[in-house]
């Protein structure tokens, strides 16, 4: 189970886009499935979605 929350890392796009990364590389070598929030299949529109919620925490947080 890979996860992550805001507030957390210090620069958290770069750290979900290492994540996301590391979960394909897992799915890839063991096999499984990625899942979403909610235990659905994870989707590139789900993904994207994340992408804009980092966005918007770091434009209300200050953070680049």
């Amino acid at each position: 189970c890979l996860f992550m929350s805001l507030p957390g890392p210090k620069k958290p796009k770069e750290a979900f886009e290492l994540m996301l990364g590391m979960a394909g590389k897992l799915i890839s070598e063991l096999g499984g499935e990625l899942k979403d929030d909610h235990r659905s299949v994870l989707t590139a529109q789900t993904v994207e979605h994340y992408r804009q919620r980092i966005i918007d925490f770091e434009r209300r947080h200050g953070k680049k």
